[in-house]
């Protein structure tokens, strides 16, 4: 389907269930985090770990587990998972929470109309795309997962025994933060496609997760010395907080708005605070809650989302922006409909951009030249230590892609009476493998398991999508 017509399809969806309501809110928390070169300029990345959720998180490829969905795991393994490719944007944890004085049924869909949808939890009814597995699903180019007739259940539905405590595994996972809120549980009352499994399970929220190509509707770069933020989008950004850190010691500096098109010098603003890095992470902690419940969340949830992401967006070194991404921005990336609809739908998502600053990529370019040079194995190790594991893979992006811009450059400069066209595609082979060199150092990894590594090519086709 068109996008054109898909998002139709999605205000007509909107549109049928406003006029349809019932006495219940909604509150939704996610995040959106993506990584920007020096530049500005946004990386394709991976960050080739395991997925930390439990094991109980339905995928892409095990919707449930049953007989039937067994039946059709040949099927199933060849659906694109989020690990089989690069993307801009990862879509961590999104949550709804819904509040009701009584219980209700009702179906909620969200869409990605730029991503996939690659996690959930409780069992969906259906999801896409799909294609190949015709006895569990139909055919569906867009991505989507819906649950249908989904259960409200009372507050009390679990401390009374009416209800089974939802599952959970001995592993720490960033999962189960979420649980530390007020609200309705809700269980699952239908099946998974044609199937009765998946039917039953039951959780405090629904949860779902996924990766996506949408430009940020943030920049955020590092030419020379300074940190610039710059408004890229069509709405005005609230509630932006710049976090430096390294060690024990940290910068914050809190931007109370971004106006669309302007662009704002963080380290020449004078509320940026610079000192001790557990103090500041104490008062980064204090003004994001705040941020949040203004945005719509409850208390509990706003601390349930901060908790989540604490070792991630507090304790891990680097430098990166977290801001309240706009209303209008989420409502058009990624749909989501209530039927009924709720008398108040709050959707608070915080975007994380996490720079490569100029600094951290000249260091980056300097340790790959003298691996290059004298295949010195330690420049590698030290190489993919500049930041932390996640965000290695978008280093090693960023490099490649200068490596590629230079080398294009050159062909325009360097005189020959061969066609430029083969000169490029000779030059692209060559710093490919340079590339796929370097990475091999920087991610070793069993023979058994390199194939599952995708190469420059399949990166860098993606980023041009």
């Amino acid at each position: 389907m068109k996008l054109r017509s898909f998002i139709a399809c999605g205000l007509m969806a909107a549109a049928v269930s406003a006029g349809d309501t019932a006495d219940y809110t909604a509150h939704e928390w996610g995040t959106f985090t993506s990584v920007q070169g020096s530049d500005g300029q946004p990386i394709p990345w991976n960050p080739f770990t395991e997925s930390d959720l439990p094991n109980f998180v339905h995928t892409r490829r095990k919707p449930a587990d049953g007989p039937a969905v067994r039946a059709q795991a040949v099927n199933l393994r060849m659906l694109m998972s989020k690990e089989s490719t690069h993307w801009f944007q990862r879509m961590e944890t999104p949550v709804i929470y819904f509040h009701s004085e009584k219980p209700l049924r009702l179906t909620a869909t969200v869409k990605f109309p730029t991503g996939l949808i690659t996690e959930w939890y409780p069992a969906a009814t259906a999801y896409g795309p799909v294609f190949g597995v015709t006895n569990l699903f139909p055919d569906v180019s867009e991505s989507f997962a819906t649950w249908t007739d989904l259960e409200i259940l009372p507050r009390d539905a679990a401390s009374t025994g009416t209800l089974p405590n939802p599952p959970k595994e001995s592993a720490a996972s960033h999962y189960y933060a979420a649980r530390n809120a007020q609200s309705n549980p809700v269980r699952t009352t239908r099946g998974v496609g044609r199937t009765t499994e998946g039917r039953g399970e039951s959780e405090q929220f629904l949860f779902y997760r996924g990766v996506a190509d949408f430009p940020s509707p943030l920049k955020f770069s590092n030419p020379g010395q300074e940190l610039l933020l710059e408004n890229t989008g069509r709405h005005d950004l609230a509630s932006l907080f710049v976090w430096e850190a390294r060690g024990n010691k940290a910068s914050l500096t809190p931007i109370p708005s971004l106006a669309v098109g302007t662009v704002h010098h963080a380290e020449q603003d004078p509320n940026r605070v610079t000192g001790d890095r557990s103090a500041l992470t104490r008062q980064f902690k204090d003004r994001l809650q705040t941020a949040l419940v203004a945005d719509g969340l409850n208390a509990d949830e706003a601390a349930a989302m901060i908790q989540t992401w604490a070792d991630s967006w507090f304790d891990e070194d680097g430098t990166r922006v977290l801001y309240l991404v706009p209303r209008a921005f989420t409502d058009s990336v990624l749909p989501l409909t209530l039927q009924p609809a709720p008398a108040a739908l709050a959707r608070v998502f915080v975007g994380r951009a996490e720079l490569i600053p100029i600094d951290l990529e000249r260091r980056a370019e300097s340790l790959a030249e003298r691996f290059r040079k004298s295949g010195d194995k330690s420049a590698a190790q030290e190489l993919g230590k500049l930041v932390v594991p996640r965000f290695a893979d978008s280093l090693l992006n960023r490099l490649h892609s200068r490596d590629l811009a230079a080398s294009e450059n050159w062909l325009n400069f360097e005189p020959s009476l061969e066609p430029i066209a083969k000169r490029r595609e000779a030059a692209t082979v060559t710093r490919n493998e340079r590339f796929n060199t370097l990475r091999a150092a920087v991610f070793p990894k069993p023979a058994t398991e390199s194939a599952s590594l995708p190469d420059a090519g399949s990166i860098f086709s993606t980023a041009a999508h």
